[in-house]
């Protein structure tokens, strides 16, 4: 017999909710029309990052010459100021409104829980290409070791800051770069730990066993408070019981992310290898009643 739900516009549905979600994000994971949306948001998620990073250099160019030199060799360029200074206000609003859910929305097109540290690297890396292509058109001190007072043309020694100013071209991009290849090796690294989970993973879903859960402990970690008192979800911790094939109750924990929502008790599912029901690598948990092929969330302590 059809169950009667109520959907988000008040209608009457013969649909169950949590296998229409489920069908949603199935489609969605390796479909093309979805892959094209992400190409497009992906794109402009990093252009933003490197317009960024690109008007960031030149606000630091600013600070710079004011280290090393007393007068400007060309004040016209600074009397422009104020109209690419908006590039990074522009920027960081795109690189914020681009890359809300993004990852999220590729690890349910790539099949995946989530998708470790790709969108941190992709931007980091968007930084550092648009502030190193703006460090090629900063312009030169007046004259390299003194400062050159307009008024009486004395020249004062640069001081260990102003040599740390004027090499800023170099040693900032360099420092960018090193980052952003630890940011990348760290992602490559991490995405190769996780295919090891995904392939247990496709491994149980065909020959595993799943079994209900319940929901035994939640811990709740927030952010540090803000000066207003408020604080954000930083994660939920969730253990869960369950038992085995054999009849032996076991707990497990698990990270849910705060773009999930809070596991609730009654949709919690539990999936492992009946023949080693113990082992923690072969458990996954997922806190809905009808899971798609991401909701299934492996060993936290592979992160």
């Amino acid at each position: 017999m059809a169950s009667w739900t109520v959907d988000e516009a008040g209608a009457l549905s013969t649909l169950d909710p949590a296998r229409r979600r489920h069908d949603e994000l199935e489609s969605q994971r390796g479909s093309p029309t979805f892959l094209l949306w992400l190409c497009f948001r992906f794109a402009v998620f990093v252009a933003c990052a490197a317009l960024l990073g690109y008007g960031l250099a030149c606000v630091a160019d600013i600070f710079r010459h004011a280290v090393i030199d007393t007068a400007f060799a060309d004040e016209a360029r600074f009397d422009e100021a104020p109209t690419w200074l908006w590039w990074p206000f522009g920027a960081a609003f795109g690189y914020v409104l681009f890359g809300i859910g993004m990852s999220h929305d590729l690890a349910t097109f790539l099949g995946r829980h989530r998708c470790p540290g790709l969108m941190a690297a992709a931007g980091w890396a968007g930084i550092t290409l648009g502030f190193s292509v703006s460090t090629l058109n900063w312009w030169p001190p007046a004259q390299v070791g003194a400062a050159i007072d307009p008024v009486t043309l004395t020249e004062t020694p640069w001081s260990p800051l102003a040599w740390v100013g004027y090499y800023t071209e170099i040693w900032i991009p360099l420092l960018l770069l090193v980052t952003t290849g630890a940011a990348v090796s760290r992602t490559v690294s991490g995405f190769r730990r996780q295919n090891v989970q995904l392939a247990e993973r496709d491994r149980l879903l065909a020959r595993g066993l799943r079994v209900p859960g319940i929901i035994a402990d939640v811990n709740v970690l927030v952010d540090s408070p803000q000066e207003d008192g408020s604080v954000s979800i930083a994660g939920i911790d969730a253990t869960v019981t369950f038992t085995d094939a054999q009849g032996v109750t076991r707990w497990v924990t698990r990270r849910v992310p705060s773009l999930h929502r809070a596991p609730d008790q009654g949709t919690t599912q539990v999936l492992f290898d009946p023949e080693r029901p113990g082992d923690e690598g072969s458990i996954f948990v997922a806190f809905h009643r009808n899971p798609a092929t991401s909701d299934w969330i492996p060993d936290d302590s592979v992160r």
